[in-house]
């Protein structure tokens, strides 16, 4: 099992982010392993200039556009919400 990869599945589908003591207990591992591979996610992100960060608030670990991304993305939500809608979602 590759639990960088794990992680970052659970840190994606979670959205509104995901406690360090659940990531554990989901894994099956410690929270002091969780907590060093979540670590080891924000390094990479960091030292990589990715697309995505890993950042914690209120004990929740949470994947977000870094703010360098913010007015690209706020581009695409604006086009989204301005598309007509099909007629099969009328």
């Amino acid at each position: 099992m590759n639990i960088d990869a794990v992680i970052e599945s659970l840190l994606f589908v979670s959205g509104d982010g995901i406690t360090l003591s659940y990531i554990a207990e989901i894994l099956e591992i410690s929270e002091a392993e969780a907590r060093k591979y979540v670590d080891k996610l924000k390094d990479f992100y960091k030292q990589n200039s990715r697309g995505i960060e890993i950042v914690e608030y209120d004990g929740y670990v949470q994947l977000k556009t870094p703010e360098e991304n913010f007015l690209y993305v706020t581009k695409l939500a604006e086009s989204k919400r301005k598309k007509p809608h099909s007629p099969a979602a009328l």
